[in-house]
């Protein structure tokens, strides 16, 4: 598995073999900073992926609201 900008909005992630990464990675053009990981733990990717399954992953979100009155985070904005 190779990952791109972990735990970010831009974050990227590809899930192959050692033997298929390079090619992946070539076809997605994924740059660094990425870091390769090996092994069992690749395989709990699935059940520790819920960040990339947020309906809002990779979206930036602006709250246009006058200082004064906005919330310091919305916390429907968060969850999402």
């Amino acid at each position: 598995m190779a990952v791109r900008w972990a735990r970010g909005p831009d974050q990227e992630t590809l899930t192959g073999t050692l033997a298929t990464l390079p090619a992946q990675i070539e076809q997605h053009g994924l740059k660094p900073p990425a870091t390769i990981i090996v092994g069992e733990v690749v395989r709990l990717r699935e059940k520790l992926d819920w960040f990339e399954r947020l309906p809002l992953f990779g979206k930036r979100i602006v709250v246009t609201r006058a200082q004064k009155v906005r919330p310091k985070r919305s916390p429907l904005a968060c969850e999402l």
